[in-house]
């Protein structure tokens, strides 16, 4: 049992969901931040614990929303982001800026507690931060970086390039302000695995990839017909790095690309690797493993559980 206190902002999420749970079942007393009261009461009744404070905070661009949800906090988890894969007109105005101040506002915030007493921030940051153009058969690395993406280039190069400017952005902040805290950085590859966030709409409320999860074991054709190679993480891996990345002192000042392996959409519907499949890629995760200590869960496993929690949620409202 530990008397720390940990702040794990966006807890609503799939992520996040995972870290309250384990945070919570480790002892740690957790203030979890979301947007709305409404998420803030689905929160507390699914996760009742009287070591668990929720509070509402707003929109995340708000000025000063987190400055005094960090007072009186040891560790901050920053999962919250407040940017989707969406069309804009203007992607700077909408999405770009918006990261790099949602990412930027707890450290601000810390900044401004004359009395904080936080010696360790985890962000969640992406593959998207690390991914980048290579031949095939490339291995990618934690210590790689995005550097191609450019805002309006397409939707998917705006939201890459936001998380990497999210992440320069932290980083930067520490060497210019060199804060008794230090920083991790979780990058999640495609995330799977048994959403156990609230989700007030059943299947409706899903996060985007449990959701495409689930529409490719509604339509197989989707994932036989897809080609294309991705790497896969459970959710639950990725929850237990967030919370070993404070917890080792090896980890600190850190980056850790966070996935399982590659697959095929058609491995997804089943979980089964195939002897002989050609990849586009590969995924170096030994610092993952060596620094935290993350077993990553098969490919199978990750993919039985889902569908068993997908079952589940049709069970209680309906397959949509």
């Amino acid at each position: 049992m530990t008397s720390e206190k940990v702040l794990l902002t966006g807890a609503s999420g799939f992520i996040a969901a995972h870290i309250l749970q384990q945070l919570l079942d480790q002892g740690y007393h957790v203030r979890g931040t979301v947007r709305s009261e409404d998420k803030a009461e689905l929160l507390r009744k699914k996760f009742a614990n009287d070591k668990l404070e929720v509070v509402a905070v707003g929109e995340l661009t708000k000025e000063g929303v987190f400055d005094d949800v960090v007072k009186g906090v040891d560790i901050i988890i920053h999962t919250a982001s407040p940017v989707t894969l969406s069309d804009s007109d203007d992607p700077y105005k909408d999405v770009v800026n918006p990261a790099v101040q949602g990412t930027l506002s707890v450290f601000t915030a810390v900044q401004k507690d004359s009395q904080f007493r936080v010696r360790r921030i985890v962000v969640t940051s992406s593959f998207a931060a690390i991914w980048h153009t290579a031949p095939k058969g490339y291995v990618y690395k934690d210590d790689d970086w995005n550097e191609e993406s450019q805002p309006g280039q397409s939707t998917l190069h705006t939201y890459r390039a936001s998380k990497t400017r999210a992440e320069r952005a932290a980083w930067d902040f520490l060497k210019t302000h060199n804060p008794a805290y230090t920083l991790s950085v979780i990058h999640p590859v495609f995330v799977l695995g048994p959403p156990i966030q609230p989700l007030p709409s059943g299947l409706q409320s899903l996060n985007h990839s449990s959701h495409t999860h689930y529409s490719h074991l509604q339509n197989p054709t989707l994932a036989t017909s897809n080609p294309e190679t991705r790497a896969y993480v459970d959710v639950r891996d990725v929850a237990l790095a967030h919370i070993r990345a404070f917890q080792r002192d090896e980890a600190q000042g850190k980056r850790f690309l966070t996935a399982a392996g590659v697959f095929k959409w058609k491995e997804g519907l089943d979980g089964e690797q195939r002897d002989g499949e050609e990849y586009e890629f590969g995924i170096d995760n030994g610092r993952v493993k060596t620094v935290l200590g993350v077993e990553f869960r098969s490919l199978k496993e990750t993919v039985e559980d889902s569908k068993r929690a997908y079952e589940a949620l049709e069970k209680d409202y309906g397959s949509q």
